[in-house]
């Protein structure tokens, strides 16, 4: 229905893409925006099978570095404490997204 109004207004496809498109996918972008952020802190298998932080520690994740710290190195105090680190920053840095939220989503009416 937007695309047959756009089309008979004479809207060219990118008017089309940027204003009638994007705007409607705007929702869709940000959920995944949040969870491949969050997944992002939780990347550990991949690096244990494939290169186990190698080579020189160019692979290390912050989920990796605490099994390391924790398992590997017994250092358990430290690893609960980047643990806590990782607790509390995921839900801050998703705040910031949603507090970010309404100045790319803002045509929407709360």
């Amino acid at each position: 229905m937007y695309y047959e109004a756009a089309r008979i207004d004479k809207a060219k496809d990118s008017q089309i893409l940027f204003k009638i498109t994007i705007p409607f996918m705007t929702p869709t972008i940000f959920f995944v925006l949040v969870m491949t952020t969050i997944g992002a802190f939780q990347i550990f298998d991949s690096v244990f099978v494939l290169t186990n932080g190698g080579p020189g520690y160019s692979t290390y994740t912050l989920v990796y570095y605490i099994y390391r710290n924790g398992f590997y190195w017994f250092k358990m105090g430290y690893a609960m404490a980047i643990s806590w680190f990782m607790y509390t920053s995921i839900p801050m840095l998703t705040a910031i997204q949603f507090l970010t939220l309404q100045r790319w989503w803002g045509h929407y009416e709360s």
